[in-house]
């Protein structure tokens, strides 16, 4: 029989937004403890090798194998606001992005595209929106994961009378040779 173990599972489920783990000797007697706080989609948390003794989050699990000490974050950066919330305007709009971290540095598109590091990086001024625009938004902080995005659909100067529903996707997903859905067949 083979020594090693292909699957490692525990049958119990960890509450996401933090709670008390132990583990205990047949005394009843706590060998390990954990209390955690609020956990993150595919993201994972562990100790810090080599000392065992500070817990941290970690970009890249590590199931396995010691967890790598460069990869670990102190938790995720603020989710940024954007005001006013979007909606139909009969007139270009002035938005505002904020964070209630000041930390924090906020990267928009305005095109659908997911934003980060390498978007357009917000500077504290009014956004003139002048067309219909779909702005997001995400959150950094060194040594923190990004934020989830924030998106919100801006729509000027509609002489439509039907209903409005905004669907957002990134360019590629409308406008790729490849696969984009608007994209000429062959």
């Amino acid at each position: 029989a083979s020594s090693k173990i292909s699957n490692i599972h525990a049958d119990f489920k960890l509450d996401s937004d933090g709670e008390y783990i132990g583990i205990y000797n047949t005394d009843r007697n706590v060998v390990d403890s954990v209390s955690f706080s609020t956990q993150f989609p595919d993201r994972s948390y562990g100790r810090i090798s080599p000392t065992f003794y500070k817990w941290a989050f970690f970009s890249k699990p590590s199931p396995g194998s010691a967890n790598d000490s460069s990869q670990t974050c102190d938790g995720k950066a603020a989710l940024p606001t954007i005001l006013p919330s979007g909606s139909i305007f009969s007139e270009p709009v002035n938005i505002m992005i904020s964070s209630s971290d000041s930390d924090c540095q906020i990267y928009y598109t305005l095109d659908g595209s997911a934003p980060d590091s390498n978007s357009f990086l917000y500077k504290n001024n009014p956004l003139l929106i002048k067309q219909s625009s779909v702005v997001r938004a995400c959150c950094t902080r060194d040594n923190y994961f990004e934020s989830d995005i924030i998106t919100k659909t801006y729509v000027i100067e509609n002489q439509v009378s039907l209903n409005i529903v905004s669907l957002v996707t990134p360019p590629d997903n409308l406008w790729d040779s490849e696969y984009g859905i608007y994209t000429i067949g062959i």
